[in-house]
């Protein structure tokens, strides 16, 4: 139980530090590839313990991007140990990542990052009420993998604050995608 308040600490006061920052956008460049690279390797092992092969499909012309470092590591964090989480045991993990024409509900060309796993899915009523804080579809079986109800309310955040969208697709029996549209 203490480990689980200290993660929601950790996860309140990360989700306050961007908060408070949401409407300043950031400045510093970002390579994308080498930041979805860096969080294979923090990864790999969490999903070698599933039987889980993390397969990484990057354009290799992809831009460095406006953005921070460590939130995009948060947020990539965050969304690769969900799909590891929440998978089908032995099934993959893809994270894609490929630049686009159009974001949606955006405009304009940038980057999208998918990450797609294997599992039961989300039902089409639960996805709007993903990113809440607090919100757990299955409140049991999150409190046994150790999630906070915090992690997509962060997600969605530092998404924002970087100008971005978050999409999710899912269907029951299927896995779910969560992608994050960055744009130029």
């Amino acid at each position: 139980e203490s480990q689980r308040m200290a993660r929601m600490i950790d996860d309140l006061l990360s989700l306050s530090r961007v908060e408070a920052s949401e409407r300043l956008r950031p400045q510093d460049q970002v390579n994308i590839s080498e930041l979805l690279e860096k969080t294979r390797e923090l990864l790999l092992s969490r999903a070698e313990e599933r039987k889980m092969e993390l397969i990484f499909e990057i354009e290799s012309n992809l831009p460095s991007l406006p953005g921070d470092q460590d939130e995009l590591m948060e947020v990539f964090q965050n969304l690769i140990d969900n799909a590891i989480k929440y998978g089908l045991d032995a099934a993959p993990v893809t994270v894609s990542a490929k630049i686009v024409n159009s974001i949606p509900e955006i405009g304009g060309k940038g980057i999208a990052i998918s990450i797609k796993n294997k599992g039961e899915g989300i039902a089409a009523d639960q996805i709007p009420r993903l990113t809440e804080r607090f919100y757990r579809i299955d409140k049991g079986r999150s409190r046994k993998l150790g999630g906070t109800g915090l992690g997509l309310a962060i997600v969605k955040h530092i998404v924002s604050h970087h100008r971005g969208w978050l999409d999710t697709k899912s269907a029951a029996g299927e896995g779910a995608t969560f992608t994050v549209y960055r744009p130029f």
